[in-house]
C-alpha cells in the first residue's frame, strides 16, 4: 500500500481568542484515501486537528479571526 503524502505549500501561525496556538498549513494531498479536493487546509491546534477541503485562494491574507472563523463553519 502507498503511504498518503501531504505537501506544505503554505502555513501559518494564528492565535484564538482564548490563547490557542493553531498552525495552519495548506496541504498538497497525494494519495490520501477520501481526499475532497487536490489541497487543503490542515488547522493544528495541538490536541485537536482539522482539515477543510474548500478555502479561498488567498487565505493567507484573511485575519486570524476570519481563518479561525472557516474552520468552525459547518461543513
Amino acid at each position: 500500500m502507498v503511504q498518503p503524502k501531504l505537501e506544505t505549500l503554505a502555513q501559518r501561525l494564528v492565535y484564538a481568542e482564548d490563547g490557542t496556538r493553531w498552525r495552519v498549513r495548506e496541504a498538497r494531498v497525494h494519495d490520501v484515501p477520501g481526499a475532497e479536493a487536490d489541497s487543503c487546509l490542515i488547522f493544528d491546534g495541538g490536541h485537536i486537528c482539522r482539515r477543510l477541503w474548500f478555502y479561498p485562494d488567498a487565505w493567507t491574507e484573511l485575519s486570524d479571526l476570519s481563518l479561525l472563523a472557516m474552520m468552525d463553519r459547518p461543513r
